[in-house]
């Protein structure tokens, strides 16, 4: 292989390593700001749902069916990719959103990861918990699990509000391929100008210095070197 070759391709190897890892970070830090978007927008919302129950209007939520499916249909329209679902002491669900009722026209949606979803350790502890499971396609599903207590703050039961980031994974994912094609296009971008000039400058040059060593060794003393 021609040192000229050598040269284009370490350069060209060296941008896509570049390249690479700059896009590996994005990708990264998307997510953490996705995540982190996610969590306050979340934190917010169950706010506002735990103060549904801490109403002194709405104390009886947790035994007043009808109002309360109403309620949790509103949080979790169908299509929607946020999910409530509202559990008495005896981990009963007692309401559970539309969303979460009826999927069957939205595929990138999973009800059931945020249904077996276990209440007992909020129920046990009375104390929230949050985090992430993954749904069907390694789809993100961040959730919430808040006591619910009522106005003399004894424990009625537990919510559970979760939120599935199949459209956020998405537009990682796209984030990702836009990141990919750039790295591409950067890299025919830059290894034609370095082959031009590495040819012209350095493989060239060099070359003819080999073939003129060449001819000199076989015995052609006619041949002038520059240096």
């Amino acid at each position: 292989m021609k040192l000229g070759t050598k040269l284009i391709l370490y350069l060209v190897g060296t941008v896509i390593v570049v390249m690479s890892v700059h896009a590996y970070f994005s990708i990264q830090q998307d997510k953490d700001d996705l995540s982190r978007e996610i969590r306050v927008g979340m934190r917010a919302l169950s706010r506002a749902v735990e103060a549904r129950f801490i109403d002194p209007e709405a104390a009886d939520s947790v035994r007043n069916s009808a109002g309360l499916k109403e309620f949790v249909d509103r949080v979790g329209p169908k299509g929607n990719s946020l999910g409530l679902v509202v559990y008495d002491l005896n981990k009963k669900p007692v309401a559970v959103s539309l969303s979460l009722r009826d999927a069957r026209d939205y595929p990138e949606l999973d009800p059931a990861v945020i249904l077996q979803l276990d209440p007992a350790p909020v129920l046990n502890d009375a104390q929230a918990r949050d985090g992430y499971t993954y749904g069907h396609g390694d789809n993100p599903v961040y959730y919430r699990m808040d006591p619910i207590f009522d106005p003399g703050r004894r424990l009625t039961g537990v919510f559970v509000l979760a939120r599935q980031g199949a459209g956020a994974s998405q537009a990682v994912t796209m984030r990702r391929n836009r990141n990919l094609a750039a790295t591409f296009i950067l890299m025919l971008a830059l290894s034609i100008p370095i082959l031009v000039v590495v040819r012209r400058s350095v493989s060239q040059p060099i070359n003819r210095l080999i073939e003129r060593i060449r001819k000199t060794g076989s015995g052609n003393w006619e041949q002038r070197i520059d240096v």
